[in-house]
Parts: structure tokens; C-alpha cells; sequence
């Protein structure tokens, strides 16, 4: 297992342009910092769903997610990189499915449990991890969903660098939701309830780090702090588990770098969903 801590988003500061997008959701508004924003197309066709990013400089880059989106079961996208606007001279990805946890998710059907309505109940990230780490300034997203049932995509988009953390999580993780609902009693004593999102959290503790890694994992809690956007990727090698546990989120606190050893140090990470 190998988890990711994906920062800071580049389409945050970038230019995005490309495709047909409404004028009152923009292409640009897949970049913008408030969650609310999301660029939606004006048709569902390919030439329509395309997202082309001006980083401003070249940037190392690997991680990347659409979020907060619309798209069906049959949805792929793919990610180019290169030096010019639309290029992909420097990577050029394939089309993958926008829903790597298709499979898993129907084994809900035999138990009765929700099977048609789950794409659109919660805020999945649909994510790619490049195989490396690649530099360019400029990132071409094409998404392919020409059978969407609104007539349209809408979505926001994650480009980023960060850091595949050096060891896997320490045994006792945890992967749960911050409650939010809510419930009290009215006067006669029956209990009235208000239901509310209710945010995905992780919480990761990792062991037996090195001088180096150490350094590294305390710059990504100086860099993010608890206010700046994380992308969690739960396993870079199983973008399904990715799927049903990443979110965007910040860290929720943060912790001290332990030296419970006289060469190697544990570091912990607290994370909440944006919601």
C-alpha cells in the first residue's frame, strides 16, 4: 500500500480554458478555491469536455483527479502535459474510467442496498496517478462522456505534485466521517432529525522514517497547514480503494515528528474532507 499526499492543486493559479463551458460556469471555475465552483459544459460532446491549464510555469506534476462532478458510468478521461497549450509532448495518458470503484460498488445489488443513485449521493474524486513524476507548464484534460444523461459535464479539477509517503501506514489507521447530522426531541418527546453531509476522515500515523523523509513530510504539514487544500490518495497501485476513501480535504491537525528511536522518526497525519 502506498499513500499520497497531493499538493498544492495548480489549477487553483491557473489559466483554464478550452472546450464549450457556460458563461455562468466557465471553464475557469473548475479552478476556483470555493468548493461551490464547478465548470459546466454546454453540450456533452468530446470536443465540448476539454480543459486546457496554463500552470503559469512548468511544474513537476503526477497526481491529478476530477471532483464534485456529474459524470456517468461510462465516463473516461485522460491527462496530457507538454510545452505548448494542448500539447502532450511531454505526457501523453490514456483514456481511463472515471469510476474505478465500479466494480466493487456492485456488490451492493445482491444485498438490496443502493445500487442506481450512489454515483450522485457522494463527492468521489475520479483520480490518476502518472507513472512518474513529469515537468510542464501546460495540461490538457479530455473528458469523453458524450452519453450523459444531464446533456452536459460539470466538474472541478485537481493537477498537482507531492509525495508518495516512503512507508505504508502503520497498523490501526483509520478511515471514518466526521457526523454531522443531527437530532432532538420535540416537546411531546419524538425525535426530529436533520441529516447533513457528513465529511470522509483519515487518520494516518507512518513509521521508521528516515532524516530525509521526515524533512519532507514535515515541509508538506508547513505548506499545507490546516488551511490549504490536500489531495488524499489512499493507494496509488489501487485507484478503486482510491476512489471509495481519497477526498479533498485539509489537514485537520497537526502533530509532532517523534523520535521514539535514535535514527528513525514517526510522523502522524490528521485529514477532514472539504465539503
Amino acid at each position: 500500500m502506498r499513500t499520497a499526499l497531493a499538493l498544492p492543486n495548480r489549477a487553483y493559479a491557473a489559466t483554464i480554458t478550452g472546450g464549450s463551458w457556460l458563461a455562468g460556469m466557465p471553464a475557469s471555475a473548475a479552478g476556483q478555491l470555493e468548493m461551490a465552483q464547478r465548470a459546466r459544459s454546454t453540450n456533452a460532446l468530446a470536443a465540448s469536455t476539454i480543459l486546457l491549464l496554463d500552470l503559469g510555469a512548468a511544474r513537476a506534476l503526477r497526481f491529478f483527479a476530477l471532483y464534485r462532478h456529474n459524470l456517468s458510468a461510462a465516463a473516461t478521461w485522460r491527462v496530457g502535459i507538454g510545452t505548448t497549450s494542448g500539447g502532450t509532448d511531454v505526457y501523453a495518458g490514456s483514456a481511463v474510467t472515471a469510476w474505478p470503484m465500479e466494480a466493487s460498488q456492485a456488490t451492493l445489488a445482491p444485498l438490496g442496498l443502493e445500487q442506481d443513485t450512489w454515483r450522485t449521493a457522494e463527492d468521489w474524486i475520479s483520480p490518476i496517478v502518472l507513472p512518474q513524476y513529469y515537468t510542464g507548464r501546460y495540461v490538457k484534460i479530455e473528458i469523453f462522456d458524450t452519453g450523459n444523461a444531464a446533456g452536459y459535464v460539470q466538474t472541478r479539477v485537481w493537477a498537482s505534485g507531492g509525495m508518495i509517503l516512503p512507508r505504508a501506514p502503520n497498523v490501526g489507521m483509520q478511515i471514518g466521517r466526521t457526523p454531522l447530522s443531527g437530532a432532538n426531541r420535540a416537546d411531546g418527546g419524538s425525535r426530529r432529525f436533520t441529516r447533513r453531509r457528513a465529511p470522509r476522515t483519515a487518520q494516518i500515523v507512518i513509521d521508521q522514517l528516515a532524516g530525509v523523509d521526515a524533512a519532507q513530510m514535515l515541509e508538506i504539514e508547513r505548506i499545507a497547514d490546516v488551511t490549504e487544500d490536500v489531495l488524499y490518495l489512499h493507494d496509488v497501485d489501487d485507484l478503486a480503494l482510491t476512489q471509495r476513501y481519497g477526498f479533498v480535504g485539509n489537514l485537520s491537525r497537526l502533530s509532532g515528528l517523534e523520535f521514539p528511536y535514535t535514527t528513525e522518526h514517526r510522523k502522524g497525519f490528521a485529514l477532514e474532507q472539504r465539503v
